[in-house]
């Protein structure tokens, strides 16, 4: 951890510019609607001091979409913010599947929050894991056809008989049928 000495300051006398905590935390996603956790940065100085967020993972989310609410914050002096860590089940993965089955990955990684003051800079990090599981649905049964059987009866001179065939789409999202 780098430690800051500001101007007027002797030059041994470093010192944290911001904090960060909680310093670890956990979030379970098993939806495409927001899990989210509230972490606190807070400036140490008695001057204003621009902060730097951002989610750094330890491998690349497969389901997972992962998000801050803020990437950058001016503080004033002693003035504290709540940011929030979001995640959600991506929409790159695939809600409905021909054979269903459960999708989960844990992600672990961490948010560093960045400070620069009259040249110097402090970093702080913040520990985290998301787990995320969800179950596809089967394309069976999201999807019905009324009547579920025709009989046409086609009689010489008339070649043409006329049906109505209903589709109905009972799927959380469009799809081919």
């Amino acid at each position: 951890k780098e430690k800051t000495s500001l101007p007027g300051e002797a030059p041994n006398a470093a010192r944290d510019v911001i904090e960060l905590s909680p310093a670890d935390f956990s979030l379970s996603v098993n939806s495409k609607e927001f899990a989210a956790s509230q972490l606190t940065v807070r400036n140490l100085l008695n001057t204003s001091v621009s902060v730097s967020l951002s989610a750094i993972t330890s491998s690349s989310p497969k389901y997972t979409l992962i998000e801050l609410s803020e990437t950058s914050v001016r503080l004033k002096a002693g003035e504290e913010r709540e940011i929030e860590l979001r995640a959600r089940v991506s929409d790159s993965a695939a809600e409905l599947a021909q054979k269903p089955g459960a999708l989960s990955e844990r992600i672990t990684g961490r948010v560093r929050a960045s400070a620069r003051v009259a040249g110097n800079s402090d970093e702080e990090e913040s520990r985290f894991t998301i787990t995320t599981a969800f179950q596809q649905q089967s394309l069976d049964g999201l999807w019905t056809v009324t009547p579920e059987s025709l009989e046409l009866s086609v009689q010489p001179p008339q070649y043409a008989v006329t049906q109505t065939l209903s589709i109905q789409n009972n799927a959380p999202v469009p799809h081919a049928i």
